[in-house]
């Protein structure tokens, strides 16, 4: 038996066939993909993408994508062990341009692998980089990270991998507060599977695909929900995902207005905005663009197609080269000029010194006529931004109820008595500490209760830890969360 690969008529999306099993697990096209009639009009694909990655660990297989010259995107949590110890870059192995789990592809050993920072046990943050050991650049491709916020809030479906019937739902759980940019939720196909984790999560955007997540967990249940890392995910340093990758993966970052070249192929774009590429037709384009002052990115050398394909192009947009506008004459050397306080000298003189008498955010002072320094913003842990010198709120985990039913909430957690708010399936709190007491059956088998910080709770509420999860449905017991001071930890 054979593997065949289809494309769906005037969709874009591939999508993977097995004629001998009702389910083939395939890594090379992010795993698990699910037996189908071949729709009327498909054309035959000869391979799968070449971004493409499977992931193979002791504790089972996780999917990934090439995003650098030898490194590859997966999901942090593919690289512990059920007991959460770590595995290390030995024991994995990635194969790619495989078309079955039957047929073997190019396999590379790792010698490094990078957890997203931020990343604990199944929290947020939930990638991983593999470096890839005689990695050979020519013969595969990167897939880009979208660079901003409308890429990856925007509209259109998601695809996951190739795979557009693995959600069914692009609005998804509708995430509340800090949620929203942290992770991508939607609701999740039901050709969803093992293997899918560490998958990227795909936007066609200016007629080519980009990565705008990176697929961490599935909720169970009839509706299961998906997660992914956004690529705008915080890191405790303020970066986020997209520059931690481009960081650690060494990737290049011209700026905008720069032009990159392939030395490969001499094909150039100019650098827009927001870190795309859009083509420069010819010759002559690129000679006007550098002689207007476009600096030429990687000069001596130009980059390599992998490099160049960490870049998102913009299918179809092509840059143009116009004649500068003509600029106004300087005035005559002694021209008059007037000075800040009123006075005028000649432009050959110099004007009274400004006394430097406005205090600026950080205590120094400068003239009425200058700009204070640039205040510098920090992220905090819920993504709010607030000036360097003004402290964080306090820390607090993000938890989802999961039951079919609303979860019940007490003032007093032991008798219980004191009921507040319920809290809705679905339905995202902020938790800031955690009690031991198995007094009644609700809370066990663990036992546990969560101190809800969200309003209208406001840390006066609790209600049974197992009715909740963070990033991971098992194990349940909510090992992360702080003990709340003075109460029982079991």
């Amino acid at each position: 038996m054979t593997d065949a690969p289809t494309r769906r008529s005037g969709s874009g999306h591939l999508f993977w066939r097995s004629l001998g099993r009702g389910v083939a697990t395939l890594g090379a096209a992010c795993m698990a993909f699910a037996l189908g009639a071949e729709p009327a009009g498909a054309a035959t694909v000869a391979a799968p993408p070449k971004w493409a990655a499977y992931v193979a660990t002791p504790s089972g297989a996780c999917s990934g994508t090439i995003v650098g010259d030898g490194w590859v995107l997966t999901a942090a949590h593919c690289l512990y062990r059920d007991d959460g110890s770590s595995i290390p870059a030995r024991s994995l192995t990635v194969s790619l341009g495989r078309k079955s789990i039957r047929a073997p592809g190019v396999a590379y050993r790792v010698d490094s692998r990078i957890a997203m920072p931020g990343y604990a046990a199944g929290k947020a943050n939930d990638a991983a980089l593999l470096h890839l050991v005689g990695f050979a650049a020519a013969r595969w491709e990167a897939l880009p990270l979208a660079h901003s916020g409308g890429d990856v809030h925007g509209g259109g479906a998601l695809a996951l991998g190739d795979r557009a019937h693995a959600f069914s739902d692009g609005d998804g759980c509708r995430l509340k507060g800090p949620m929203k940019t942290r992770y991508l939720c939607v609701r999740a196909g039901a050709r969803f599977g093992p293997g899918d984790s560490g998958a990227g999560w795909l936007r066609r955007i200016d007629g080519a695909w980009r990565l705008v997540a990176v697929q961490g967990w599935t909720t169970g249940g009839q509706h299961p929900y998906a997660l992914g890392t956004s690529t705008l995910a915080v890191t405790p340093d303020g970066r986020t995902l997209l520059r931690w990758v481009q960081t650690m993966a060494g990737l290049p970052t011209p700026a905008a207005g720069q032009i990159v070249r392939s030395a490969e192929s001499g094909a150039a774009w100019l650098i827009d905005a927001f870190g795309g590429r859009i083509r420069i037709p010819d010759d002559s384009t690129y000679e006007c663009l550098v002689s207007q002052g476009h600096a030429v990115f990687g000069a001596a050398t130009g980059l390599r197609s992998i490099d160049v394909g960490t870049m998102p192009e913009l299918v179809g947009a092509t840059a143009t080269c116009t004649t500068p506008p003509i600029s106004a004459p300087p005035p005559p050397a002694d021209a008059p000029t007037t000075c800040w306080d009123g006075s005028v000298v000649l432009a050959s003189q110099a004007c009274p010194a400004e006394p430097a008498t406005k205090r600026c955010w950080d205590g120094s002072y400068v003239t009425p006529s200058q700009l204070c320094p640039r205040e510098i913003d920090k992220v905090c842990w819920d993504l709010s931004i607030y000036p360097i010198y003004v402290p964080c709120p306090p820390f607090a985990w993000m938890e989802m109820q999961t039951l079919l039913r609303a979860g019940k909430t007490y003032m007093d957690y032991h008798t219980p008595s004191g009921p507040g708010p319920e809290i809705a399936p679905g339905q995202w709190v902020s938790v800031s500490c955690r009690v031991f007491d198995p007094h009644i059956t609700s809370a066990n088998p663990e036992g546990w209760w969560y101190r809800i910080l969200s309003p209208p709770f406001m840390n006066q509420y609790y209600s049974p830890a197992s009715g909740f999860t963070s990033q991971e449905v098992q194990p349940r017991l909510p090992v992360e969360v702080d003990i709340c001071p003075g109460r029982p930890s079991g």
